[in-house]
C-alpha cells in the first residue's frame, strides 16, 4: 500500500491522507494546508519566507541538510561522539602536515 502525501501550500509540511484543510479559491484553485495557523496565515497574506519554521525560509537560509537533520541516525551519533574525543592538539597537527604525509596514511588506511 502506498501512501501518497502531498505539501502543505504555506509551510511546506507533508500532509498525510485523511489530514489537512483543502481551501477552494473562487477561481477553483485548490490549496491545501496542515492545520488552522497555516491557513490563516495564508488568509492574512503573510510570506513563508519571513517565518522560521516554514519549509521555504529553511531552503532560503541554508537550514535544509543541516547536522541536526543526521543526529537521529546512529551512524552521525557515533562519529559525533568520536569528534569529541580528539584533542585540539592532535587535529592541529593534523592540518599541519604537508600533503605528501597525507597522502601516504591516506592509503595506509586504505589498505588495511
Amino acid at each position: 500500500m502506498v501512501l501518497t502525501t502531498k505539501l502543505c501550500r504555506f509551510s511546506g509540511a507533508k500532509i498525510y491522507p485523511g489530514r489537512g484543510i483543502r481551501f477552494i479559491h473562487s477561481d477553483s484553485q485548490v490549496s491545501l494546508f496542515i492545520n488552522s495557523k497555516c491557513k490563516r496565515y495564508f488568509n492574512n497574506r503573510l510570506k513563508p519566507s519571513k517565518i522560521t519554521w516554514t519549509a521555504m525560509f529553511r531552503k532560503q537560509h541554508k537550514k535544509v541538510g543541516s547536522a541536526a537533520a543526521y543526529l537521529e541516525t546512529g551512524i552521525f551519533s557515533s562519529w559525533r561522539y568520536s569528534i569529541l574525543l580528539i584533542s585540539s592538539v592532535l587535529i592541529i597537527t593534523w592540518l599541519n602536515l604537508s600533503n605528501d604525509v597525507m597522502i601516504s596514511i591516506q592509503e595506509q588506511i586504505k589498505t588495511r
